[in-house]
């Protein structure tokens, strides 16, 4: 459940595309988005075919989330602040 939220959630910050602050940064949240979905299909792929690297597609699919968690987190800081 916490890897669907966290894909969904990556999506659903798109629709701040609209506000003048976040236009910046859609085509970047849009291109990680994309990314993460697929390295969580690519991780869930690996559990069906018993791939023998589950947990490195597992440990790429988390690197991706908190490369997209510090990056929104940081444009949240630098718009409040403004």
């Amino acid at each position: 459940i916490g890897f669907v939220s966290i894909v969904l959630a990556s999506f659903f910050l798109l629709r701040f595309r609209r506000d003048e602050r976040w236009k910046k940064y859609y085509r970047s949240s849009l291109f990680l988005s994309v990314i993460i979905m697929l390295a969580f299909l690519g991780f869930i792929a690996s559990i069906v075919t018993e791939f023998p690297f589950i947990g490195l597609m597992q440990r790429i699919f988390i690197l991706l989330v908190l490369i997209w968690l510090v990056i929104t987190s940081r444009r949240i800081q630098t718009t409040n602040s403004s």
